[in-house]
């Protein structure tokens, strides 16, 4: 992988993450109640907020469905949330 490709890697993850952990903020949940509600311990979503791991599909469309948000807003693929 080349560096440019791991440079949009990154961002991508990046992109997910600060939308994960504004949404959450956005609603007024804790990690806690948000990992609880999802099924996660809370230091996965932590892992999720922060880039360090990304959530499998089923995960993701879990997090979108709980959020109220689509997947291709949470991947920054559309800028319109549902």
């Amino acid at each position: 992988m080349d560096e440019g490709a791991i440079t949009v890697e990154v961002r991508k993850r990046d992109e997910f993450a600060l939308k994960l952990k504004m949404l959450r903020l956005e609603q007024g949940k804790t990690q806690e109640e948000i990992a609880k509600t999802i099924g996660i311990s809370r230091g996965c979503l932590a892992n999720y907020e922060t880039g360090k791991r990304k959530p499998d599909s089923d995960m993701l469309k879990r997090i979108a469905e709980i959020l109220g948000v689509s997947i291709d807003f949470l991947v920054k693929r559309s800028e319109l949330r549902k």
